[in-house]
């Protein structure tokens, strides 16, 4: 009787055991050929759906409560799993083909879509995240997905969950994240760990020395010197907190890696040090909500140095490649020009109205010196997605007009309590269609997005995220394939929400002619018919005001309109290319480029063209402009051309140009005119002063 065997690993995460462990199949070649010939190719992620379990060790206990050996047991339920298949497909069926279809579609746990499911995981438990979805969550996707990702790209990574388990897989990852301790935690989790562990038991006898030298470690700090952090600690426990820093900067002034692995430490007991309690927010504690008192933060602070050297040692024994992991960019809405392509998504964008994440981790940047004064703040809420009310300021962006969301904003805008509301709705929307499109672009053909997402409600007015984001995925070729309800949420007046997962698929791109390639000339076969569709013809692109305000800087007869410029370069070219318009007019086409992340370069003979143009497509620094205004004014004031001289000023078409202008506003545009001619040269400020002088 011959035997054949087939493998099936059960990753460490769900083999019961915190270790990856092996299940040694065998089966009877002349009674289970069929059989053979079914699952010879399959990988251990189909069995283990085959078999409907992913933990060996309940599979064991299921074996024993049938009175079943282990082996006949699992053949059995791998025969009726086909047996079910057979039925729905006939006896010809093709089992990878169902697994494309299938596999994808998870079905996932309430726990393993929010952060609790990681509270008590190696790695993953070393920061108290209250946002965020598990390392199951991550894990289970890479388990049933129909292709080995080689690339994962997680745009809003927060505490870095998806790049953890990316590595843990041996899988390369990359990531946005704009909140400066977000990212080295990340960078700590996955890539200093890596490090650590190269030269791991000399870095453990470091940590040992420090912990034995920090108890013995005696002195005194003033907290005056700590005035931003004072009022959210006790005076004694910020002392302990500052003399703990003090010391890990001191002993550790050779060794940057095991500074910060210290240092992460302390951040971690941050909140728990202090007055405040991080609960969907950071708040003041009630007076029933107690906090360490000044002996226990040593404690704290030993006992989590501990933990991690644990969890380290672990990771060491388990011996199994680890992958590092790059920051792709600070802001997913702003991508750098690269040829990096990922083939997996795994997301959770910030909700609409939900927790401040940078005012969440105050004490922490502040504690690691990445801000000096939670006024800084400010300054990462208006680089991410408009998710708050305080995000919305007069230096936000004019968002997009997206069609389908513009009856949500009027009804908002009747009802709203705030009128900040439909602002901040729109805003939110406009800034992840951004992200749908720079990460579209980055995407292979027929990879993966997993999205997790959760709506609102505003003053009773319901919003259908999850019905916003399908419609504008599909506009950059990403069509939804599930969306898959999680669990039920309620907003604080107790309306009933949703999370869901939306699960999309980057389709290919639709071809009139065929194309090879990402050229000028392969995007006009592309795009060709599309642009005959006439969509800046539409709401809102057709309004006269449509675009952005520097179109209308200064009047110009004949001006190409903003909408079909932008539509020209979005279609016809892609980020990086380098647009040249040779009669570039006022600079609509070039400066449509810059705005969609192209090399916008204008050229045209007529100085008022040139002006413009250049005022456009170079960056401004305020300040200079600033400085030139008062220098224009002051030569105004000094040199205004006297009354005699405008008189003798004859030119003009319907009329002498003198009678279109009251006599000292004449007088002011002459030596303004004197003040620009005076210079050989005019550089990009002096050109924005003279446009708008012009119009």
């Amino acid at each position: 009787m011959s035997q054949v065997f087939k493998t099936v690993s059960f990753p460490k995460e769900y083999s019961g055991t915190g270790k990856t462990e092996i299940l040694r199949l065998a089966f009877n070649r002349d009674k289970h050929q069929r059989l053979l010939d079914i699952i010879e190719l399959l990988s251990s992620n189909e069995l283990r759906i085959l078999l409907g379990e992913h933990s060996l060790s309940k599979l064991s206990s299921k074996a024993e409560k049938n009175d079943r050996s282990l082996n006949k047991y699992c053949l059995s339920l791998i025969e009726n799993s086909l047996c079910d298949i057979e039925k729905e497909y006939g006896s010809e069926f093709d089992i990878s083909k169902i697994f494309n279809k299938h596999i994808p579609l998870n079905r996932f746990s309430r726990k393993s879509v929010t952060f609790a499911g990681n509270r008590t995981q190696k790695i993953h438990r070393w920061y108290p995240y209250v946002e965020g979805y598990s390392c199951s969550f991550v894990q289970d996707i890479l388990d049933k997905l129909p292709y080995q990702p080689k690339a994962i790209f997680d745009p809003f990574s927060g505490s870095g969950t998806t790049q953890i388990v990316a590595s843990h897989n041996s899988i390369a990852s990359f990531y946005s994240e704009i909140n400066p301790l977000m990212r080295f935690l990340i960078d700590f989790k996955v890539n200093k760990v890596i490090d650590l562990l190269k030269n791991w038991e000399e870095n453990k006898i470091q940590i040992e020395y420090f912990l034995a030298h920090l108890e013995n470690t005696l002195g005194k700090i003033r907290v005056n010197d700590f005035e931003e952090l004072s009022k959210f600690f006790d005076e004694k426990n910020l002392r302990v907190l500052m003399k703990i820093k003090k010391t890990i900067k001191q002993f550790f002034q050779d060794s940057f890696l095991l500074r910060d692995f210290a240092l992460f430490a302390l951040a971690a007991i941050a909140v728990s040090s202090s007055k405040m309690i991080r609960r969907s927010d950071l708040r003041y504690r009630r007076e029933d909500e107690s906090c360490l008192e000044d002996k226990q933060v040593f404690e704290t602070f030993k006992k989590k140095i501990i933990d991690m050297v644990n969890d380290l040692e672990d990771l060491k024994n388990d011996n199994f490649d680890l992958e590092r992991t790059n920051l792709f960019s600070e802001n997913s809405k702003v991508f750098p020009n690269s040829d990096t392509q990922f083939d997996l998504v795994i997301t959770s964008p910030p909700y609409a109205n939900g927790t401040n994440y940078f005012r969440n981790t105050k004490l922490e940047l502040l504690i690691l010196d990445f801000i000096k004064s939670t006024k800084e703040l400010q300054r990462f809420r208006l680089e991410a997605v408009t998710a708050g009310i305080n995000n919305v300021t007069k230096n936000l962006p004019a968002p997009r007009k997206l069609p389908f969301l513009q009856p949500l904003v009027k009804q908002l805008s009747k009802n709203a309590y705030d009128n900040r509301i439909p602002k901040m709705v729109e805003s939110y929307f406009s800034d992840l269609d951004i992200v749908f499109e720079n990460v579209s672009g980055k995407l292979k053909e027929d990879a993966y997005f997993y999205l997790d997402i959760g709506d609102s409600q505003f003053n009773g007015i319901h919003i259908p995220t999850d019905e916003f984001l399908i419609k504008s995925a599909d506009n950059y070729g990403l069509r939804l394939l599930e969306n898959k309800f999680v669990r039920e949420r309620f907003s604080k007046n107790g309306t009933p929400l949703k999370q869901a997962v939306l699960i999309f698929k980057k389709e290919k791109p639709k071809k009139f002619f065929p194309v090879s390639g990402n050229s000028a000339g392969d995007l006009l076969k592309k795009n060709y018919y599309k642009f005959r569709e006439l969509e800046y013809k539409k709401l809102p692109y057709s309004k006269r005001n449509w675009g952005n305000a520097l179109h209308s800087l200064c009047s110009y007869q004949g001006k190409l309109k903003p909408s079909i410029a932008h539509f020209l370069v979005k279609l016809f070219t892609s980020p990086g290319m380098t647009v040249l318009d040779p009669l570039s007019g006022v600079g609509t086409i070039s400066f449509e480029a810059c705005l969609q992340g192209r090399k916008g370069i204008a050229n045209d003979l007529s100085f008022l063209a040139y002006t413009n143009s250049l005022a456009k497509v170079t960056k401004q620094n305020p300040v200079k402009i600033r400085k030139k205004i008062k220098e224009l004014q002051k030569f105004i004031k000094s040199n205004l051309v006297s009354k005699s001289e405008a008189s003798k000023i004859v030119f003009g078409y319907n009329k002498d140009i003198k009678e279109y202008y009251e006599d000292q506003t004449f007088r002011e545009i002459l030596t303004a005119r004197l003040y620009f001619k005076s210079k050989k040269n005019i550089d990009s400020h002096d050109a924005l002063i003279l446009a708008s002088l012009l119009h």
